[in-house]
């Protein structure tokens, strides 16, 4: 498959991503706010964030030190 057949094909799945994304913030954008609210009243207490994740979404809590731009101390497997 050429490059070009195979942007053609991707638009419209990354344009519904795009849609059903835009249409969850939107709905949910009250709840987020009021998360995000008590997790920054829960940091400034001294609490910390422990993020996990199955399948996809473990790869991004797993880099979540890539993200922040800092090194974490290593953890042996268990």
């Amino acid at each position: 498959m050429s490059p070009a057949v195979a942007a053609h094909r991707l638009a419209p799945l990354v344009q519904e991503r795009e849609r059903v994304l835009a249409a969850f913030l939107e709905r949910e954008q009250e709840r987020i706010a009021r998360v995000c609210h008590d997790m920054a009243r829960a940091f400034a207490r001294g609490g910390v964030l422990v993020p996990y994740g199955s399948g996809p979404a473990a790869s991004d809590a797993a880099h979540d030190d890539l993200a922040a731009g800092r090194d974490r101390a290593e953890v042996a497997a268990a």
